[in-house]
């Protein structure tokens, strides 16, 4: 969006009562900004850590966690960490999370790791990263519908639970324990 559009834009969103702080809020939102270093930790099939301490949250996927059954959430982080363990990568951050973590798209030279894993069977793509637009989604959905078809990592399983279920029975279960243990 070029300045003049902006301009015109925040001059609309003032006559219609919206605050310009919204307007200024969701024109960064929508601008990621670069950042690069070299990969020092992988903590799971999604998450990293830069050299300088940054911890990254690849964008637009969830990878099972380490202790779901049949191991894995231990694949998808080994995987990870071939792909990207003391490389240098490129990020596209769009925010951080909850956790204060940069959420990113995380490249090594032209492959979009987040893809890449995708592909492999080793993540599925997150039903609730709206940062990504139609064009990246897409491919991302395309990139798992042939895993799925030819059987690749995670999808060589006959059940597979997903992150997001798996962490919300995880959840469930430990509020159950409290209330039982009152």
């Amino acid at each position: 969006m070029d300045l003049q559009k902006s301009k015109r834009a925040a001059l609309l969103m003032q006559c219609l009562g919206v605050p310009l702080i919204f307007v200024i809020v969701w024109q960064n939102a929508t601008k990621p900004y670069l950042l690069t270093g070299e990969v020092a930790t992988v903590f799971d099939g999604d998450t990293i850590q830069l050299q300088t301490g940054e911890v990254i949250r690849l964008l637009g996927i969830d990878a099972p966690e380490k202790e779901q059954k049949d191991s894995i959430g231990l694949e998808s982080s080994r995987v990870l960490k071939r792909l990207v363990l003391a490389q240098e990568v490129r990020i596209h951050c769009y925010g951080r999370d909850r956790y204060n973590r940069l959420l990113g798209r995380v490249f090594k030279g032209q492959t979009d790791v987040s893809q890449k894993l995708v592909e492999m069977g080793q993540a599925f793509v997150s039903p609730f990263s709206s940062e990504l637009n139609t064009k990246q989604r897409s491919l991302l959905k395309r990139a798992q519908k042939r895993a799925r078809l030819k059987k690749r990592g995670l999808w060589r399983l006959k059940r597979v639970v997903r992150p997001w279920r798996y962490r919300k029975k995880k959840h469930l279960r430990r509020l159950k324990d409290l209330h039982l243990k009152r």
